[in-house]
């Protein structure tokens, strides 16, 4: 009798500890423009499967708050809960932060607080300039920020973002928040972990986290801080990133494409792109995944097809475009290769593809085309641009897709030099972006 009362007692207790404990793993919050002054905000919130929320109070960031119900629930396939709240708020023009925080998060994190990181508080922010006249869309995150990696293999990430207004974006790696001015205490970055400190860097356009070796098994959790600019800040956001280092020997699988991955065309025509996967382990299969913004077009929504083959998955990606789609940046679609090491779970690789779905042509943008220019080509050092006025910008994509450089440029001027000696030797594009809705591409060999 006695052991079946504190069986029981054990029970309980362990019952109210998990609804006490709000199991959050990582989240975001993202804003969408609806109509005039109105906007409607969602919080993304991963948490384990014992996560016991049915509602959150959100800040709206002008002295007012909210209790917000449950919107949906996902099951994902990594074995974690997604919560979305979604509510409507009404804003005048100004300057905003909407914030959530949970008074505690889920524990067992190595970086936060270690080994108390439960008792830490959870927050997520997200600032943004209101104009009603000019309003903005906050660019929100595609894919799953909760993932698994494998101890001693580099182990990547790179968030697909969508952003639906042609702003430019850049990444921070930052430490996670624990209220709107104040980080979470005790924190030590994931590469700190470990015999000896190793590689580990976010680059600043792309958000491409890269860890060269992880040496601890166990959670570990990052920030991203996305800013948005449109000339000047328009918005900025906190985006918690956790991962889980596994003992297990893997590697990673292989993404390939003989395909370019830098494609313009003009609207109304068809995207198509092909891809290959395989993995080193003969026993483990690889499935590809794709995300981006064309994916949340309820009419004209991409397909990709999926052939598994016994040593190879291979994959084609189709868009049909249409004028709704000419817009003055690419589009970003980012496809995942993932085996199957842990049954669904296992180790990523990953390939990114730029749509640029140009604008109708008209007289003008004919004219400015024959204007652009690039020598010497092949280059080992510079690149002498002339272009028309107007020209604001200039950025160069590297084979597969990824942007690595970009430059701000005088729209008064009506040629450039850029320094390229830095890049490797191999093909790149060059975009130049400016007023009317210009943007045009050429490629160039780097010797």
């Amino acid at each position: 009798m006695k052991k079946f009362i504190f069986s029981f007692f054990l029970i309980c207790c362990i019952s109210h500890f998990l609804k006490a404990n709000t199991q959050i793993r990582t989240g975001e919050i993202s804003v969408q423009h609806l109509n005039g002054s109105l906007y409607e905000a969602t919080v993304s919130l991963y948490t384990t499967i014992y996560a016991n929320l049915d509602s959150i109070t959100i800040d709206w960031g002008d002295g007012t708050s909210q209790l917000i119900g449950l919107t949906k629930k996902t099951i994902l396939n990594n074995g974690y809960y997604l919560l979305e709240f979604s509510k409507q708020h009404s804003y005048i023009n100004g300057n905003y932060t909407i914030s959530y925080t949970s008074s505690n998060r889920a524990g067992g994190n190595l970086v936060i607080n270690p080994p108390n990181s439960s008792q830490i508080p959870f927050h997520i922010y997200t600032y943004f300039v209101v104009d009603n006249l000019n309003p903005n869309s906050i660019p929100k995150l595609l894919n799953q920020p909760i993932f698994v990696g494998f101890k001693n293999v580099p182990l990547t990430f790179i968030p697909s973002i969508c952003e639906t207004d042609g702003d430019s974006l850049s990444y921070e790696l930052v430490s996670p928040y624990s209220s709107n001015n104040g980080h979470v205490p005790n924190y030590t970055f994931p590469n700190n972990i470990g015999i000896q400190p190793q590689s580990l860097h976010v680059e600043p356009t792309r958000g491409i986290f890269n860890w060269i070796a992880p040496q601890a098994s166990g959670l570990y959790t990052i920030a991203y801080k996305v800013n948005e600019y449109r000339g000047t800040l328009v918005s900025s956001k906190i985006i918690d990133i956790t991962f889980e280092i596994k003992e297990d020997s893997n590697t990673n699988p292989i993404l390939t494409t003989q395909d370019t991955t830098f494609i313009g065309v003009f609207p109304g025509n068809i995207v198509n792109f092909h891809l290959n996967s395989s993995d080193f382990d003969s026993t483990q299969s690889v499935k590809i995944s794709a995300t981006g913004c064309p994916f949340l077009d309820s009419i004209y929504l991409p397909t990709l097809s999926i052939t598994t083959y016994p040593d190879s998955t291979v994959s084609d990606f189709s868009w049909q475009t249409s004028l709704t789609h000419s817009q003055h940046a690419p589009y970003t679609i980012l496809f995942e290769a993932e085996d199957n090491k842990l049954d669904s779970l296992g180790a990523k690789s990953y390939l990114i593809l730029n749509i640029e779905v140009y604008f109708p042509v008209s007289s003008i943008q004919k004219k400015v085309s024959s204007e652009f220019q690039i020598f010497p080509n092949p280059t080992n050092s510079w690149l002498k641009v002339l272009h028309p006025l107007g020209i604001n910008s200039a950025i160069i994509y590297n084979s597969i897709g990824q942007m690595i450089y970009k430059e701000s440029l005088n729209p008064q001027n009506s040629s450039s030099i850029l320094d390229v000696s830095s890049l490797y030797k191999g093909t790149y594009i060059i975009q130049l972006n400016g007023n009317n809705g210009y943007s045009s591409s050429l490629t160039f060999i780097k010797k």
